[in-house]
């Protein structure tokens, strides 16, 4: 008896009315990638059918979305550390960028050429994280430091659990630390505005102490201020609240927890859509984890087909329904 041949066609029936709705979306409103969505490209074994993928991408008016490490590190930062200063914020200062290649920092010269030369930058930024050992070293890098930002917060938790701490104590303790950060931060950013000769920030009026003031007061009275932040904190908590305490020894990950946490730095590069757009899918715990943080920030509900109680279809037409 010959095999039955797998069909995913039959699997994934319920999404085929996407690539249409996809492609009216970038048109007639805003579809928002980031170099993340070419990223997962990477290591499909099907390379034609991911650089297939990548020649869709570049068939559609995006709007690219910055990198989370910018926008974490800079302009989230920056934005609001100005309004808590009093000082004019540029229109312009926005979470997009104007193409794909501006939306990160390109590895090398070589890699900018091969952009600037390419009519399909999408495909071209595929070839170029596919084969450049410079973009895995970085990648790596990155994804071994955001692992090791999620242990720091699960080592915190059972240092609390060790100590007795309750749960309100825990939550305390972390109010204080969010307000260290924002404390923290505003001296960075204080001096990297200084540093590049920001012309906004030289006319300010206010001391460093009070724009520190100004920042935490904006952040604890504007719930909608460092998006971002919120909801990387959610995430981050979420995060390491399902791991099993037995899968850390002497402090470090077991083989299947580091697996798990691989796997969430994945969903980890895509929360700047968490932050920053009106409508956001992500896979069933992610949602968990985010809770309603983004209805606190004034969008919708994040969608996931695995935690909807129609499965595909009714996440399909739901998302649809967002734009009819």
């Amino acid at each position: 008896m010959a095999a039955k041949r797998y069909d995913p066609s039959k699997k994934y029936a319920a999404h085929l009315p996407l690539k249409a709705w996809f492609e009216r979306v970038s048109r007639d409103a805003n579809l928002c990638l980031s170099l993340a969505h070419i990223l997962e490209l990477v290591p499909w074994p099907d390379q034609e059918t991911a650089d297939t993928m990548a020649r869709w991408y570049d068939t559609m008016p995006i709007i690219w979305v910055r990198s989370i490490q910018d926008i974490t590190q800079e302009f989230e930062p920056e934005y609001w550390t100005k309004i808590a200063a009093g000082v004019e914020v540029d229109p312009g200062m926005k979470p997009f960028a104007g193409s794909l290649l501006t939306s990160f920092h390109a590895p090398s010269p070589d890699g900018v050429s091969a952009f600037l030369a390419e009519s399909e930058p999408s495909l071209a930024a595929l070839r170029e994280l596919r084969g450049s050992s410079a973009w895995r070293t970085r990648f790596e890098g990155y994804q071994n430091g955001v692992i090791e930002m999620l242990m720091g917060v699960l080592r915190n938790h059972l240092w609390a659990d060790a100590q007795g701490w309750s749960e309100v104590r825990k939550q305390g303790e972390t109010l204080v630390n969010i307000r260290r950060a924002l404390w923290e931060g505003a001296v960075e950013t204080d001096r990297r505005l200084t540093s590049r000769g920001d012309s906004a920030w030289g006319k300010k009026q206010r001391t460093l102490r009070e724009i520190q003031a100004g920042l935490l007061d904006v952040y604890e009275r504007d719930l909608a201020s460092m998006p971002l932040m919120r909801v990387t904190d959610r995430f981050k908590e979420g995060a390491v609240a399902r791991v099993e305490r037995g899968q850390v020894v002497d402090g470090r990950p077991s083989k299947r927890l580091r697996e798990d946490l691989v796997g969430s730095f994945g969903d980890w590069l895509h929360l700047v859509g968490a932050a920053y757009c009106d409508v956001f899918t992500c896979d069933g715990d992610v949602s968990t984890w985010l809770g309603d943080v983004r209805e606190t920030l004034g969008f919708r509900r994040q969608l996931s087909e695995r935690n909807h109680p129609s499965g595909a279809e009714g996440f399909v037409r739901d998302l649809m329904a967002t734009v009819p």
